[in-house]
């Protein structure tokens, strides 16, 4: 294994454009991967984003956010790690219907009250774009990370559980394809 997804921030981005596995209205939801962010990752931080539905988002060079829509925005964002830049981070983030989690590195970073099934919007699933707000000629950085080992359930997960029969999505950038 040693194939990453490398996004340099310049119009660079994967997108599983409304596939059904991905369009999710459930009450849970685990989203988990590795990261290594550079410096220009500040500028936008979009990591993996389901336009404003669900998403995982570098906020300036001090912050990261994990949110989902329901009813309602509910967010929680957590203290960007001292050593963020230049090092891989495993990023896991859990709604089970009553919570919102966001972990850094195997420990808990910020949590957040949310209840209802997440409100399923037509915009597709992206690593390194928001598609809701972001068209093909952004004039920011989008995503400066190197990424991998992208997993996507729609139900509520520990670490030890998410597998990849459990799973909606599940990409390592180990193999390339070149159909559609």
């Amino acid at each position: 294994k040693n194939q990453v997804l490398d996004l340099n921030g310049h119009d660079q981005w994967v997108e599983v454009y409304r596939s059904d596995n991905v369009e999710i209205d459930t009450d849970g939801l685990t989203v988990s991967l590795k990261i290594l962010p550079r410096k220009l990752n500040s500028s936008r931080g979009n990591i993996l984003m389901k336009g404003n539905q669900l998403g995982i988002q570098q906020l300036g060079a001090d912050s990261i956010q994990f949110y989902i829509y329901t009813n309602q925005l509910n967010r929680a964002v957590a203290k960007l790690p001292t050593e963020w830049e230049g090092q891989w981070h495993q990023l896991y983030a859990v709604y089970d219907g009553s919570e919102i989690r966001l972990m850094i590195d195997g420990q808990l970073a910020a949590s957040a009250k949310a209840i209802g099934n997440i409100r399923n919007l037509p915009v597709p699933l992206n690593i390194g774009r928001n598609s809701f707000e972001e068209g093909a000629e952004a004039d920011y950085y989008l995503c400066d990370a190197q990424i991998d080992e992208v997993h996507v359930a729609n139900l509520a997960l520990d670490v030890d559980e998410l597998t990849v029969e459990k799973s909606v999505l599940w990409l390592d950038f180990e193999e390339e394809y070149k159909e559609g």
